[in-house]
């Protein structure tokens, strides 16, 4: 499967959870409709986001678009309103600092791991 296809099913995925949303959303409190988003609809499009970090910029700029359409959606804003003040007022990073972070975490807990299993003796002292 190459990434435009996986990106192309994962923004199925999204688009028809937030029409699902957004029939919602006139009796539900926006900061309640942003926990909603992040709890049901991101972790579709983060699912193994580590691999997406190299797709190209414009399979990256489609991704970004879709957050942004989501966020303004959900909290509804105008269409004229910036990504960065839409990531502000959901309390969120960009989907490409999110699959940075994720990465680096992931780094971190094999590192951890591997010096477990090299150096074991070092983690009993103290």
């Amino acid at each position: 499967m190459s990434f435009r296809l996986h990106i192309t099913i994962m923004l199925k995925k999204e688009y028809a959870m937030m029409a699902a949303l957004c029939r919602i959303k006139r009796l539900v409190l926006s900061d309640v409709m942003i926990s909603l988003y992040k709890a049901y609809v991101l972790p579709h499009i983060e699912y193994c986001c580590s691999l997406l970090l190299e797709i190209s910029k414009t399979l990256k700029n489609t991704i970004e678009c879709s957050n942004h359409f989501a966020i303004k959606s959900l909290l509804n804003l105008s269409n004229s309103a910036s990504y960065d003040l839409c990531l502000a007022m959901a309390a969120m990073d960009t989907l490409e600092q999110r699959r940075i972070v994720q990465s680096l975490i992931y780094f971190l807990s094999v590192l951890d791991s591997m010096a477990k299993i090299i150096f074991p003796s070092f983690l009993h002292l103290g």
